[in-house]
């Protein structure tokens, strides 16, 4: 099939930079009209209308001025269909239909089955709690993981159960409802599943409260810091947890278990020690105790001859 824009063989500098601005860029995804046409917007900025095919096309003044991918057309590419940038796709002026299937079409692992159309919610209707987030889930608006956002989230409540950040959710509703307050008793659309997330009462209600997702959950239990160092009384290499130092003897560097041990009560207890709890962090003074007097410690050579020799 014969293209209507020149194909590409390397990315140019200009695409290459906006690219790289898209990755990190805040877009929201407001909705999707079917395979190939999305409505994006930038955070303070007016919706565009994002087609893709041969060529692709844009609403904003960019595309329309030059002819050439902008940033709404970069972020859907990379983003969306998530093309990495050295894919050669990535940076065309235009897909020809049979390049446009391929990416469109899901993997056999993560292909889902139809939904049926699910009806408004009844007041008697129980609301659906929220589905458990997986480590590798993102928001369907903005495209970004919640396990590196840490930004509050809600779900829907009368469909699916899918989590969305709050933020993202709240473009959403400004959208549909087509007016900045969101305070509405009109049911709002599920990005996911096109049910009925909720109503626009509830989101509002959600927003003051911020709910946060419970992250420690789907990130797992951080690895127990370990510092390459030995013990000076146990001999343990590495220690394993906290590192505890004298503050009068710097070179005394002991693990948790040796820090109430008698060898080190009995020399150093009137210097006090400082704790170190991750690589990155200095060591700071967590205990000192008052002074007191201790006594030398004695061998038992050093005893038998005082007694030999009064």
């Amino acid at each position: 099939m014969a293209r209507a824009t020149p194909w590409r063989q390397s990315c140019p500098p200009a695409v290459r930079s906006l690219q790289q601005l898209a990755v990190h860029s805040p877009l929201f995804l407001l909705r999707q009209s079917g395979p190939t046409a999305y409505i994006v917007q930038e955070s303070d900025s007016k919706p565009v209308q994002v087609r893709l095919g041969d060529p692709h096309f844009c609403s904003c003044k960019d595309h329309q001025k030059t002819r050439e991918l902008c940033l709404h057309i970069c972020w859907v590419l990379l983003k969306k269909l998530q093309l990495k940038p050295f894919n050669a796709l990535s940076y065309q002026l235009g897909l020809v239909p049979r390049e446009m299937a391929a990416l469109l079409e899901p993997p056999r692992s993560e292909r889902r089955v139809a939904r049926k159309p699910t009806r408004a919610p009844t007041e008697s209707q129980i609301t659906v709690s929220r589905r458990p987030v997986q480590p590798e889930d993102i928001c369907p608006i903005c495209l970004l993981s919640f396990r590196d956002s840490k930004l509050p989230v809600v779900h829907c409540r009368h469909s699916c159960g899918n989590a969305v950040h709050t933020r993202c959710m709240l473009q959403v509703a400004r959208h549909q409802l087509d007016c900045q307050d969101v305070s509405s008793h009109r049911l709002l659309t599920c990005p996911l599943c096109r049910g009925p997330f909720c109503r626009g009462t509830e989101l509002a209600e959600a927003a003051k409260r911020r709910v946060a997702l419970p992250l420690a959950r789907t990130r797992g239990l951080s690895p127990v810091t370990s510092h390459d160092v030995t013990c000076v009384f146990c001999r343990a290499h590495p220690i394993v947890g906290n590192l505890y130092r004298c503050l009068q003897c710097p070179q005394v560097l002991m693990c948790a278990q040796c820090v109430s041990c008698p060898e080190y009560t009995e020399l150093h207890s009137n210097h006090g020690y400082a704790v170190k709890k991750e690589r990155w962090q200095t060591v700071r003074a967590a205990h000192c105790a008052p002074s007191r007097t201790v006594k030398p410690r004695v061998s038992s050579k050093q005893a038998e001859a005082e007694a030999n020799n009064p």
